[in-house]
Formats: structure tokens, C-alpha cells, sequence
């Protein structure tokens, strides 16, 4: 197990949010180890090239390291390592205290390593910026390449972390230059963002084609495919006559002509101000999710090089075989969905929030362990989720992160993926450090309630969302009022679930519970207080006597839960009766519908033949948040959601021998 040697917690003085330090390093040729450490994460460059960017989040009360080995050739070879400290809280990061450690080693000597008082170079030409990218990404930043940078004395920095090292591999990069599909002119728009500069700006094409080395006059822009989605970094060289500035917009889809960055408050640009000469550039922490890239010119300037570097967790997926074309399109599209979610963490997408949630993590997780055979990355995710755990006995919506609403339900798809990871892996000693949490968990639901269920958690801190559905949503997010106790069968059905997993897990380790007798007696109180006998179906909600609400998603839930009412179920899912669940709810749908009767395969492929081989005809290279695509949320929809990677999970599961 790695471990440091001889380095201490430092930083600069009077630490400040949105502030980057660098360190600089000559080394001769030689092999070398690096481990470092960074509240914030960090980047390290070597000869000019990134070779990482990012950092291991740790369970909470511990810090994320991270070692590396590489092979140096040439006499002198620089070694900069950037890190920062973003100091706010967002849905991706929680705050905490600044600090860098690391040492250098080379044959067994320490050449370098973190101590109060050797030079930081302050990074003045990062500059963190007021507006947020989105809200879960947190504030934007922009470039500065004139700044004067200086250097301060190193500080111990007030940390005493335990340290853990990455328990999976890091991702590995892969450089591809995109190809040029506009060419044009431009009259720049007033805005307070890059993003709305160029989203209010009118563009003039004037060539459809072009490559690189590109050379653009004053107020010229061009935009790049990457000719899929991609998640990464930016690298350009670029070559300035005069100081000036361009404008980089990014997004999974056009709009108007251009890449949309600029949508409802959310700013998917950045701005570069370029020094006179040369400007070798690639963009650190800032991982970039999307398909075209636009650049609008200020200045005279020659983009020598304009490439993107792809970021990849390296999986590697199980031997498959599909001989129809159309199954093997939407199988390798969901593949590519899953692999493009998954980078320092599982990611809801990589574009507008790259959040860790429990219920996405659970989808993921489970997708998985069938499409790759996964399982550490898996355990690594659940063992930073649990950690969060709240005084209310519940966990954060997302991890890292510190925001004070949570969705209830999601705990349970968090209690249900550590079971589901015990079921795969037989990874008993998981189970056993948790099992603390996952009961004390289990028992903020489990409370007597005269009804025998759950009510809805009416405090202000719980958002009781389903999916995005006319009265699953739960309206808004945060609120200055409690809702009223209503009672809802999706809680309730989902609670069923978990605990007749967690009692065949329990069953299995030999641990005394009760979880199989609290799920029969749920499950008989859900009959009685939701069940509509003249429709033959369930309603939703029900509050002082009146019930109200029928959906999809309560008739698949209750499927999922029992074997009462099945064929009535059935019907219902069958025939569309009601609003059918949306794609974050196929992969439970899909196999409760199965696991009831095998013989509705055919019904299963054509149901995601039609979704999923729709998105297709759209021109998709990925699989979409919603069916709607990018129109859904207001143009804020994501083209790229990991939970839509339910045909690769479905097809091996139920499909695979007969695809051969």
C-alpha cells in the first residue's frame, strides 16, 4: 500500500476559495513515483503534456490520494503540479480546508516533497468567476495567459487527514483532433458570460470545411464535431500577432447553427485572453462533456493545434456477439452511454452536472456488473455514498457534496445497490462495515405508523421525487413550508423491495432481522389503502381517506414488490393505460415484467427498439436522459444519462445466447 514519506499538508497563506497554486520540478532522466493529495484535486503536467487531471474522492474524514510511475528520457524534464482549492460547496464538492501533499521519488530516493516554506507559484491567470457553470458544477472559470504570476512561501496548511489511495484505476487519456464543419464571421454581442456572448451572437458562415493549422483575422469563429459524444479536455497551441481574446462554447447539440452553451443560467463557455506569441494550453479540472465546439476569434490568430483529450475510465467490456445490426447499434450505443459516465466517479451525465446519485449509482453499478464484470469502481462508489450519511438517518442527494435537501427514496436505491454489490461479489466483509449505517438507515423509514406505511417526509430538507413525471416530481426542490403527510405507494412499494433484498442478504450472513416480515406487512397495507378494484390498477397517493393519482410507475412498482394483482399489473404496463415510466425506471420495469413472465421477451425488445432505436433515428451517439432529448428541461436535457444504458444490461442479461 502506498504511503508518504516525508510530506506535510501545506498551502499558501490566508487561503481563498477559487485560488490555484502551482509547483514546478526539474528532473533528470530517470523512473520516477509521484503521490499527491489535494483537497480540491489536482493536475500534473509532465514535459507540457497532462497526464492527469482530477482526484480520488475519498469517504468522507479522509483524503483522496492518488501515485503515479513514468519514465523520463530526455536530460531535463519539467514537472508541474497544479492544484486548487474551490473552497464553495456544490453538488459535485464539499467544501472543506485547503491543502497540497506530495513527494517525489525517484529509485527509492525522495527528491522533492511538501514542506512549509519552498515557493508556490499563484496561479493569477485561473480565474474563478462569480456565475456558476450550472448549479451542480459550481462557478465557472476563465483564462488569463498575460497575468503576471508571483510566488509565495508555503504554509502548513490545518489538515490532519487519514490518507487512502485510489482503490481503481485512474482514467487514461486519448488525444483526437476534431474536424471543422463552420467556418465564419461575427459581430460580438454584449453579455455578462462568455456563454451568453456567443449564444447572442449572430454568426456568418462562409465555409462549411477547414482543417488545422487554421489561421483566423479579427472577428472570425469555427466550429468542431467531435463526431460523438465525448467527455475531456481542450488542448490547443495557438499562435496570437497582438494580445487578444477567444470565446470557447461547448454542448452536446446545435441550436441556431452553433453549439448551445448558453441555457436558462447555465454557462458552458469560457474565455481565454491570449498573450502575444505562443499560447500552449490544456484545460485542467474543467472535464468537458460534450459533441461541438465553437471558438470565436477577437484577434488575429493561427490555431496551430485545436485537439480535444478524451478521458476514459479503462473498463473492459465482455465478448459479445450480436449478429442483427439494429440490436448490436443500440447495445454498443448503451455500452458507450455507460463508459462516458464514469470517470473519478459514476456521473448522472457528463455535461450539465457529472453528479454522483444514488439511484443513477445503483443503475450504473447493476449495468455493470453485467456489461464489464465491474465491481471495485462499484464498491469505491458506495463506500464514498455511505459515508454521507445525515443526523435523520438518510444520505446526501449527491456525494461529495453539501447541499441540504435530499430525496428519501434514493437512500433505498442506495440500500438497494449495497445489497445487489453483496449478491454480485459475495463481498461479506462490505456488508459487515456497513451494516451499521444501512439499519440506521433502514429504521428512519421503519418507525410504527398507525397506517402501517410510511408517509411522505414532509420536512422542508426532503425533495419527494420519483421521476419526471405530472406528480412524481415533487414539485419544487427546496421550500419554505412543509408539505402535508400524505402517504404514497411509490415510497412505500420501493421500501417492499429493498427490504425483501436486504432479508435475503441478511438470511444468507446468517444475521437475525426482521426486514422479510416489515416488507409482508407493508405490502399487505399498500393492497388495502391503494388498490382500486373497479379499475383493476393503483393510485399513487392518498391522503385523509381519498386516494388520488394512477401512473406507470405505481403499477410497475407494485409488480416489482409481489406477485398479487399480476396479471392485472401486466395489463397495465402492457397497454399503456397510464403514464408509462420514464428511462430511469426501464431496468426495474424491464425485469419485473420478465421475472413475472419470461414469454413477454419479445414485448421487452420491442419496447427498447422502439425508445432506444428512436433516439437512434435522432441521430444519437449516446442515449438520452429523457426520451425528449435535448427539448426536455427546457433545451437543458441531456443527450448523454448514464441510466439510459439499460439495453447493454437487458441484452446480456435475458438476450445474449439468442443473439449469438
Amino acid at each position: 500500500m502506498p504511503t508518504f514519506k516525508k510530506a506535510s499538508w501545506i498551502w499558501k497563506e490566508n487561503p481563498r476559495a477559487g485560488e490555484y497554486i502551482r509547483i514546478e520540478k526539474k528532473l533528470p532522466k530517470g523512473s520516477y513515483r509521484l503521490r499527491a493529495a489535494c483537497e480540491s484535486g489536482f493536475a500534473v503536467y509532465v514535459g507540457g503534456k497532462m497526464i492527469f487531471s482530477g482526484g480520488y474522492d475519498a469517504p468522507y474524514g479522509n483524503a483522496g490520494a492518488d501515485e503515479f510511475f513514468f519514465d523520463l528520457e530526455k536530460e531535463e524534464t519539467t514537472l508541474k503540479l497544479v492544484a486548487r482549492y474551490v473552497g464553495v460547496s456544490s453538488s459535485v464538492y464539499r467544501a472543506g480546508k485547503a491543502g497540497l501533499l506530495y513527494e517525489i521519488e525517484r529509485e527509492g530516493k525522495i527528491l522533492f516533497f511538501s514542506q512549509a516554506g519552498e515557493p508556490l507559484i499563484v496561479c493569477k491567470g485561473i480565474v474563478t468567476e462569480e456565475w456558476a457553470i450550472t448549479p451542480q458544477l459550481g462557478r465557472a472559470v476563465s483564462y488569463d495567459f498575460t497575468a503576471l504570476e508571483n510566488t509565495v512561501p508555503a504554509v502548513p496548511a490545518d489538515r490532519k487527514d487519514e490518507i487512502l489511495f485510489r482503490p481503481f484505476p485512474r482514467c487514461v487519456f486519448r488525444e483526437e483532433s476534431p474536424k471543422i464543419t463552420t467556418q465564419g464571421s461575427f459581430t460580438l454581442t454584449k453579455g455578462n458570460t462568455p456563454a451568453e456572448k456567443i449564444e447572442n451572437t449572430r454568426l456568418e458562415e462562409s465555409a462549411q470545411t477547414g482543417k488545422f493549422p487554421l489561421e483566423l483575422l479579427p472577428n472570425r469563429f469555427f466550429i468542431a464535431d467531435l463526431g460523438r459524444e465525448s467527455a475531456g479536455y481542450l488542448t490547443f497551441d495557438i499562435f496570437a500577432e497582438e494580445e487578444t481574446e477567444i470565446l470557447v462554447g461547448y454542448g452536446e447539440h446545435l441550436a441556431d447553427g452553433r453549439p448551445r452553451c448558453r441555457i436558462d443560467t447555465r454557462n458552458f463557455a469560457f474565455s481565454c485572453r491570449l498573450k502575444r506569441g505562443g499560447n500552449v494550453f490544456t484545460q485542467p479540472f474543467w472535464r468537458l462533456g460534450c459533441r461541438y465546439i465553437v471558438c470565436l476569434s477577437l484577434g488575429k490568430i493561427r490555431v496551430n493545434k485545436f485537439s480535444f483529450v478524451h478521458s476514459e475510465y479503462p473498463v473492459k467490456e465482455k465478448k459479445t456477439e450480436i449478429s442483427d445490426a439494429r440490436t448490436r447499434a443500440i447495445y454498443e450505443t448503451a455500452v458507450r452511454t455507460s463508459r462516458l459516465c464514469m470517470h473519478d466517479h459514476f456521473e448522472d451525465c457528463p455535461w450539465r452536472e457529472q453528479a454522483l446519485y444514488a439511484m443513477d449509482a445503483r443503475n450504473q453499478a447493476l449495468y455493470n456488473y453485467y456489461i464489464f464484470g465491474e465491481t471495485e469502481f462499484s464498491r469505491a462508489n458506495f463506500e464514498l455514498f455511505l459515508s454521507t450519511q445525515r443526523e435523520d438517518g438518510l444520505f446526501d442527494l449527491c456525494a461529495p457534496s453539501e447541499i441540504s435537501v435530499t430525496i428519501p427514496v434514493f437512500s433505498l436505491f442506495l440500500l438497494l445497490a449495497a445489497c445487489e454489490y453483496y449478491e454480485f461479489t459475495g463481498d461479506s466483509a462490505f456488508l459487515e462495515k456497513h451494516r451499521g449505517r444501512i439499519e440506521r438507515c433502514f429504521s428512519a423509514f421503519l418507525e410504527e405508523k398507525e397506517s402501517g406505511l410510511v408517509p411522505r417526509f414532509k420536512d422542508t430538507r426532503y425533495w419527494n421525487f420519483y421521476e419526471w413525471t405530472e406528480g412524481l416530481d415533487g414539485g419544487e426542490i427546496f421550500r419554505s413550508k412543509e408539505q402535508d403527510p400524505v402517504l404514497d405507494l411509490p415510497l412505500n412499494a420501493v421500501l417492499v423491495i429493498v427490504l425483501k433484498k436486504a432479508a435475503r442478504a441478511y438470511e444468507k450472513l446468517g444475521w437475525k432481522n426482521e426486514f422479510q416480515r416489515r416488507s409482508d406487512t407493508l405490502y399487505t397495507a399498500l393492497l388495502k389503502n391503494f388498490y382500486d378494484e373497479a379499475e383493476q390498477a393503483f393510485y399513487s397517493f392518498s391522503y385523509a381517506g381519498k386516494k388520488w393519482g394512477k401512473h406507470g410507475l405505481s403499477q410497475m412498482l407494485m409488480l416489482a414488490a409481489g406477485e398479487t394483482h399480476r396479471e392485472e399489473l401486466l395489463r397495465n404496463i402492457l397497454t399503456d393505460r397510464f403514464p408509462r415510466v420514464t428511462v430511469g425506471f426501464l431496468s426495474i420495469e424491464y425485469d419485473a415484467v420478465l421475472e413475472r413472465d419470461i414469454k413477454l421477451k419479445n414485448w421487452v425488445r420491442k419496447d427498447m427498439e422502439r425508445i432506444f432505436g428512436g433516439m437512434l433515428e435522432k441521430g444519437a451517439t449516446s442515449f438520452f436522459e429523457t426520451e425528449k432529448g435535448e427539448a426536455d428541461f427546457n433545451g437543458a436535457g441531456s443527450l448523454c444519462h448514464a441510466w439510459a444504458a439499460v439495453p447493454a444490461y437487458i441484452y446480456r442479461k435475458y438476450f445474449m445466447d439468442e443473439s449469438k
